[in-house]
């Protein structure tokens, strides 16, 4: 099912069988319905505008959770800025705000939550 669509239930959005590349989500379950287009995924979650509906990986700079270091981290490509960590993967919750990614890791300090990259 390579390219199709389908709704990525955790997340509300809607995201394209395949991993690596922007709005992917990688494989579908058996359960999941398929779509030839975003506009037909997008209808089973209809009270999303569409602009929300599609789930996309572009280096927006949001902050997601970089597990492993406990620290919140740019989506941006690793040396292009102090707090990037990286392109965030499908599976990463991406945050507008530094606050609401800190939220994540309620047992850190806000002063230590943000990974500061040395050069």
């Amino acid at each position: 099912p390579e390219g199709k669509w389908f709704v990525a239930w955790e997340k509300y959005k809607c995201v394209k069988a395949c991993t690596g590349g922007d709005s992917c989500g990688g494989a579908p379950s058996y359960y999941d319905e398929l779509y030839d287009t975003p506009k037909e995924c997008c209808a089973w979650i209809s009270w999303l505008p569409r602009e929300d509906c599609v789930l996309s990986n572009a280096l927006s700079k949001h902050y997601y959770v970089q597990w492993p270091s406990f620290k919140c981290v740019q989506n941006c490509e690793v040396g292009s800025g102090p707090h990037c960590g990286g392109v965030a993967a499908s599976w990463n919750e991406l945050h507008e705000y530094l606050p609401q990614c800190c939220e994540k890791l309620h047992f850190v300090a806000d002063k230590d939550c943000l990974l500061e990259v040395q050069d």
